[in-house]
């Protein structure tokens, strides 16, 4: 039998982009690339926001669900007071007071 008269059969992995979906969001859209599935960017789900906690479902993508109200998230800043999560979004603290009330003195906060 000659090489010429054996039919190779190659099946590709794909042929449209829909044929490489793993139904994953968080993996990133896969793609078809001339017969092979090509991985997606994988989501950043890190919004940036210490009041909320950053996760990723694999049918609703990035999930960014606020932390219990009144969980601290300082600024470092002693002066403006303790700042809390409140809904989802950092709040302000009550700013310190440092007037002692004495004319004979220069009242400051040092953060």
């Amino acid at each position: 039998m000659a090489i010429d008269d054996i039919t190779l059969s190659a099946t590709p992995a794909c042929i449209v982009d829909a044929d490489c979906d793993d139904g994953n969001l968080c993996n990133g859209l896969e793609t078809c690339s001339a017969g092979s599935c090509v991985s997606g960017t994988p989501l950043v789900c890190d919004d940036g926001n210490v009041c909320t906690t950053d996760t990723c479902d694999a049918t609703l993508g990035c999930q960014n669900a606020a932390v219990v109200d009144g969980t601290a998230c300082p600024d470092g800043d002693l002066c403006n007071g303790d700042e809390t999560c409140q809904a989802g979004t950092c709040t302000s603290g009550t700013a310190l007071n440092c007037d002692d009330s004495n004319v004979c003195t220069t009242d400051s906060c040092d953060a």
